[in-house]
Order: structure tokens, then sequence, then C-alpha cells
């Protein structure tokens, strides 16, 4: 087997291994904190963890606008986390054990979203991509669904609810979610994903009841500041962004 196929096959693992473990991490984490709590430390530390993945692994030199954005939206997320709180009706929170599960989920979205990129800098395509990740990703859940998951297959309305929530907002919201990954860095794309606990928390309010202080719709504005600063590209100070490795992938085929 050539260099090129063993790759492929060690990012499919890891990638499998991280779509699986996410939401396991991320849900346990819901048991022990609020949404909006879990929902802003999962992903608002991705963007960290990110960035010292692609520094380390292919030292990948980070721009200022990521830099100052990522910071000013990480800033947005600890106040949206301090400033929520669950419903009245809600149990109560054990809050250093949600941040870890929390913490953990977030370690696991970063490896998937890199390993669907080196997948695609191997020559996939965003659909193989992912369906390769999600294909070994369901070689662990699904066992677990067969064992833990009996509500889900007691009512046709709660499996209609796991059917759309497969197909929407997991199947199609990854595979558009690997199209932009294929212009942009994981870094980056991690950043932009600081945009889910903001709209998490407003579903929260509306939805479940839960609560938000000032601060924490202060720390919402603060984020979608942070992600336009991010967004933003710079050549000065020596900073120059560099071509996305896919882009190069795509150019030599």
């Amino acid at each position: 087997m050539t260099r090129a196929p063993l790759a492929g096959l060690l990012w499919v693992v890891v990638g499998s291994a991280c779509i699986a473990g996410y939401p396991l991490l991320f849900y346990a984490s819901l048991t022990f904190g609020s949404i909006a709590t879990c929902t802003v430390v999962s992903l608002g530390s991705a963007p960290v963890f990110a960035a010292l993945v692609e520094r380390t692994l292919d030292g990948k030199r980070l721009s200022l606008p990521w830099l100052a954005g990522t910071i000013v939206a990480i800033i947005g997320v600890a106040l949206l986390a301090f400033g929520s709180s669950r419903s009245a009706e809600a149990p109560a929170t054990n809050l250093p054990v949600a941040i870890a599960l929390a913490t953990a989920a977030g370690l696991a979205y970063t490896f998937q979203a890199y390993s669907s990129r080196r997948l695609m800098a191997l020559g996939a395509s965003p659909t193989a991509a992912m369906g390769a990740l999600f294909g070994g990703g369901s070689i662990i859940l699904v066992p677990l669904m067969f064992a833990l998951g009996a509500p889900l297959v007691m009512s046709w309305n709660a499996f209609a609810v796991g059917l759309y929530f497969a197909l929407l907002p997991v199947c199609a919201a990854y595979i558009l979610y690997a199209k932009g990954l294929r212009l942009v860095p994981a870094s980056l794309a991690t950043t932009f994903s600081l945009s889910d606990p903001a709209v998490a928390a407003i579903l929260a309010v509306l939805v479940l009841g839960e609560r938000i202080t000032a601060a924490g719709w202060i720390g919402i504005a603060v984020v979608a500041g942070g992600i336009l600063l991010a967004s933003l590209r710079t050549t000065a100070a020596g900073v120059r962004p560099r071509p996305a490795r896919v882009a190069s992938a795509d150019t030599a085929r």
C-alpha cells in the first residue's frame, strides 16, 4: 500500500473516532450544564485547538486578523457562558464536569474538521470525505444506538425527529461544511463555528426557557464582531495568508 492510501486510512480512523466521540461527549456535558454553556465551551475551545493542530502538524503561520478575531470571539463566548443559566425546571449543574466534557468535545470537533480537510488534500471530494468519516463513525455509534437508543424507535414521532436530525442538521450541514473547508483553513472554519453558541443560546431562550443576562447578550454581539474580524485578510507586518493545502492539491490534479 502506498503512502497516500495509508495516510488517508489514518485520517479516516482519526476522523471517524472524533465523529463518534463529539456527540457522545457533548450530550454527556448537557447532563451537567446548560445548553448555552456547553455549546459555548465545546465550540469556543475548537479554534484554539485548531490553531495548535495546524501549527504543530502543518507548521502554519496564523494571520493577525484570525488571531485578533478569535481572541475577541472567545471573550464573547466566555461572556455568553457566564451570562446564561438553565431553566428553573432543569436539574442542578456540575460546572467543572460540564466544562471538562465540553472541552473534550471541542477537541474531537477540531480533529474531525482537520481530518476531513486532510482527506480532501489527498484528493477526496467533500462528499466522499464526509461519507468516509460518518461511515466509520457509524460503526461505533450504531451498536450504541441499538443498546441505548430504545426511546428513539418507541414511536413514529421520535423516529421522525431522529431521521430529521440525521439528514438535515447533520448530513447536509457537514457536507456544506466540508465544501467550505476546501477554501479556508480548519482554524478559520472553526472560528466561524463560534456563531453556533450564539444561535444555540438564543434558541435555548426562545424554546427551552433558559435565561441570558445582559452580559450574555453582549457576548453574542462580541462573538459576531470577532468572527467578522477573523474573516479579514491582511498582508501587513509581513503576515501573508498561505494558499490552502487543499487548493494546492486541486491545482496539482
